[in-house]
């Protein structure tokens, strides 16, 4: 690289000579600041008009992420259809963070007996439904979770991917019962969650949610 060469007020004061050391130095720092030589002065932000640094003079992966501001690029600057899913961030097994809710503080209810119906498809509950559904965005490791509970007889609920059980539980508790799983994902797969209870009482089905250790959006 070139080399730097500091020159003070007294090498430039009056009367001092012009010699060829300092003619160099003249011609040689300006390029040793453009290479980034250690003892040179750097270029500072005020220094860089606006847009100056294009596109083009971004090397691939060289911005990381801790070099881009929270909240800085927002949806106006992401092209369509740019994000696909493999640059989405795979869930974890883990209660860090919801990532879908089907069911808050104020539980759902039914009071169909029966069996359980594998062709009932909702996106999201709403009051007298026994069938929660949702579908996989993003591959991962998942946690399906919720409570449930009788007023009386005995509540059954169960956990299903694809229409095939995964587990299932059964209570005559009064007060909410807490089930969790762990289930491995696909792009594309339908996670289930259903209740169903004995002839005359009533299931509640209460925090029906989608977990993960890490705030991905992973699920709709």
């Amino acid at each position: 690289m070139t080399t730097y060469t500091s020159l003070s007020d007294a090498d430039l004061s009056v009367d001092k000579p012009i010699t060829q050391g300092k003619m160099r130095a003249l011609r040689d720092n300006p390029t040793a600041i453009t290479e980034g030589v250690a003892n040179a002065p750097k270029i500072q932000t005020a220094a860089l008009d606006t847009n100056a640094v294009t596109s083009a003079k971004i090397l691939n992966g060289s911005i990381i992420t801790d070099k881009i501001f929270n909240n800085a690029v927002t949806s106006d600057k992401i092209l369509n259809n740019a994000v696909n899913g493999d640059k989405i961030e795979s869930p974890e097994f883990g209660s860090s963070y919801n990532v879908f809710q089907w069911v808050g503080d104020s539980p759902i209810t039914t009071n169909t007996g029966g069996s359980f119906s594998d062709d009932e498809f909702q996106s999201y509950a709403i009051n007298s439904n026994k069938s929660l559904s949702c579908s996989v965005l993003v591959a991962g490791v998942i946690k399906v979770a919720f409570q449930h509970r009788s007023n009386s007889g005995t509540t059954y609920a169960r956990i299903a991917k694809n229409g095939v059980e995964l587990a299932g539980w059964n209570t005559t508790s009064q007060t909410f019962v807490a089930r969790s799983l762990s289930v491995t994902v696909s792009v594309g797969d339908r996670i289930q969650v259903q209740h169903l209870v004995t002839s005359g009482a009533i299931s509640y089905l209460n925090l029906a949610v989608i977990q993960s250790a890490n705030n991905t959006f992973c699920v709709a």
